[in-house]
């Protein structure tokens, strides 16, 4: 799944684009089944944008099994370097024509750990050009950790990279501590895409002292730690969380 070339790339950047690594009749196989689900979600609106989350544990079973696939966790594995990891959050991404840029942010600061790894894959439905509201990624933005960063504005001395043109079969996957934004949607179509993160399976909650060293972080995080079924320095784990089988 890996070559060189990439592998240090990703570890420099925290990005990289997996060209050719699912078969472009699954995907496109599992399209309409996910945005009938998505549409069907209570959906929270960005701007135009529609964000439908996803819970896997209370998902119809066509719809869980393509969020665990195992396809999809071996390229996690693959890269989080580890055979043991848990999905912990899913959803639909799906941006009109003419809907607007998303803002910069970072994976992880919406979860209450610290000290973990996180990778999320980013898997178009349809192909992307450079028009259609490509992701884009701040190179190097994952060796700063948290990062109190403007929500509207690219950070300040940072290569920007931007995933296009995606073919179909193609995935990006990025840090989640990466910064990363998308562009406005200047096509005729919707962009449509599925966005996944996974942990190692030993990963743990962080403390709620670990959490309030970033003050705007915990006032953000501190009224959903109950629907996070945090529980302080406990694992990561139950139905929310499932382990993805590799195989």
């Amino acid at each position: 799944m890996q070559n060189d070339a990439v592998s240090n790339g990703y570890h420099d950047t925290g990005f990289a684009h997996l060209r050719g690594v699912l078969d472009p009749a699954l995907v496109a196989a599992w399209q309409p089944q996910l945005m009938e689900a998505a549409h069907d979600l209570p959906n929270r609106a960005s701007g135009q944008e529609i964000a439908a989350v996803f819970e896997p544990h209370r998902a119809a079973p066509a719809i869980a099994h393509i969020l665990t696939a195992p396809v999809l966790g071996r390229i996690a594995a693959d890269w989080l370097r580890t055979e043991a990891i848990r999905l912990v959050a899913a959803a639909a991404y799906i941006k009109p024509p003419g809907a607007p840029a998303t803002f910069w942010h970072q994976d992880l600061w919406f979860f209450p750990i610290v000290d973990a790894t996180m990778l999320t894959l980013w898997l178009p439905l349809a192909p992307i050009d450079a028009a259609l509201a490509p992701m884009v990624y701040a190179a190097g933005s994952h060796r700063d950790g948290f990062t109190e960063a403007s929500y509207d504005t690219p950070p300040e001395g940072k290569l920007l990279l931007r995933a296009a043109p995606m073919a179909l079969g193609d995935v990006a996957i990025h840090d989640g501590w990466t910064l990363h934004a998308s562009d406005p949607n200047g096509g005729t179509t919707a962009r449509e895409a599925v966005g996944l993160s996974y942990i190692p399976a030993d990963t743990r909650f962080a403390t709620r002292d670990a959490l309030q060293a970033s003050p705007a972080r915990w006032q953000w995080l501190a009224p959903y730690l109950d629907d996070a079924n945090y529980r302080e320095g406990a694992p990561v784990d139950g139905p929310a969380c499932p382990a993805i089988a590799l195989s």
